[in-house]
């Protein structure tokens, strides 16, 4: 029996890919109510791609009580995992959360999206933006989504 949950643990593990996951498995309402947070607070979360640290001893319990397998490793990987494009950093921060930080429209974020370009005077503002959200993003990440997308 101890080997069979060994393997159910290592295949629930391999299937977490992000934070999105993570949350999809538990469930936000769920999720939120043993967190003791808001429904919406933990789908902004979701959507930015990032649980803060505080809440990650307790994530672990629940999601051990849910047997669903999620382990401290799982957990800062779907976390350290790099931006893939300025699309996901858009989305992680959102459209509407960046256009207010950097005083600029909603569209002119979108637009930013769906060119896969954001100009680079915006870039410190960017990663201290991203920083305050807990999201990570380094100069490295940023400058190879950026040039992901110059090449798409």
């Amino acid at each position: 029996m101890r080997y069979a949950t060994g393997i159910v643990s290592w295949a629930m593990t391999k299937m977490i890919q992000s934070i999105p996951d993570i949350v999809d498995q538990i469930g936000v309402t769920a999720l939120a109510r043993a967190l003791g947070k808001h429904v919406t607070t933990v789908s902004s979360w979701k959507a930015r791609r990032s649980i803060p640290v505080e809440h990650w001893p307790r994530l672990l319990e629940i999601s051990h009580e849910a047997q669903q397998g999620l382990t401290l490793e799982a957990l800062v990987s779907a976390h350290t995992k790099m931006v893939q494009s300025i699309p996901d950093i858009v989305d992680q921060i959102g459209v509407t959360a960046l256009a207010r930080a950097l005083g600029k429209h909603v569209t002119t974020v979108s637009s930013w999206k769906a060119r896969r370009s954001i100009p680079v005077e915006h870039w410190p503002r960017l990663l201290e933006i991203s920083h305050e959200a807990q999201q990570r993003l380094t100069l490295e990440a940023l400058v190879s989504a950026h040039t992901k997308g110059r090449a798409a």
